[in-house]
């Protein structure tokens, strides 16, 4: 593996994320706003789309779907369709939580694009705007986690408060909730920092105190590694899980 520098004098000191498009080009989600790299230089996304204001605010997320399209997060959502050139701001109802930049894009295999805020949104190709997607839960306000399925069709993973998590059917909207064995009463405590799907389809959980596997045959979430708060989860080729927290990596 080679390192490489991309050299000093860069407009910008924080790079928040970062994705590649088909043509091979990086987007920069950074504090300065999105920038562009084709291997030689920086260019700031407002001279290419003419929108200097929304494209110099920061910026937390890019990803891009599976039809090219790159969604990005400021004062609210955004897309470029790189095919028509185009930059647009998308529609959503009033929430303060996208206002606010608290949410998180994420598109799914079959190109369908999701937000989660504390409630579910998602992408209407007819109305272009996002709409909300009506879940009927015991505890409706969302958490950190919105896992697509990694062995199932149609299938999700979200996480909501109080310890839920729920196997979303997204064409039927039907949903079966999980409860994950609460550490104490303190709700801080027993708080959802992650969630993954492995090649397998084990579900994992990252908590504040504990990592959790859901048991496939009970049906049961089962502690897996105690005493740390878990806030990351990667597989590699060989099907090693990784577990990351706030001091070490395990």
């Amino acid at each position: 593996m080679m390192v490489t520098r991309l050299g000093r004098g860069q407009p910008f000191n924080i790079v928040n994320d970062i994705a590649q498009d088909q043509a091979g080009f990086l987007w920069l989600a950074t504090e300065q706003g999105l920038y562009r790299y084709d291997g030689y230089t920086f260019v700031q996304a407002g001279t290419l789309f003419g929108d200097s204001a929304s494209l110099t605010s920061s910026l937390q997320q890019i990803v891009i779907d599976s039809s090219g399209r790159i969604w990005f997060n400021a004062d609210g959502v955004y897309q470029i369709d790189l095919q028509k050139k185009t930059l647009r701001r998308c529609t959503i109802e009033n929430d303060s939580n996208i206002l606010h930049g608290k949410f998180k894009i994420h598109p799914d295999r079959s190109g369908t694009v999701w937000i989660r805020s504390k409630t579910l949104y998602r992408y209407d190709t007819q109305l272009e705007r996002f709409v909300r997607y009506n879940l009927t839960l015991v505890d409706p306000e969302l958490r950190k986690g919105f896992v697509e399925s990694s062995t199932e069709k149609n299938i999700f993973w979200i996480a909501s408060r109080n310890n839920r998590v729920y196997r979303l059917e997204q064409r039927t909207g039907t949903t079966t909730e999980y409860t994950i064995p609460q550490v104490t009463a303190n709700s801080t405590a027993n708080q959802i920092h992650t969630m993954f799907q492995d090649s397998q389809g084990n579900l994992w959980i990252g908590g504040e105190f504990h990592a959790y596997r859901l048991d496939k045959e009970s049906q049961r979430f089962i502690e897996v590694v105690p005493g740390k708060p878990f806030t990351s989860f990667a597989e590699d080729s060989g099907r090693q899980l990784f577990l990351g927290s706030f001091d070490k990596l395990l």
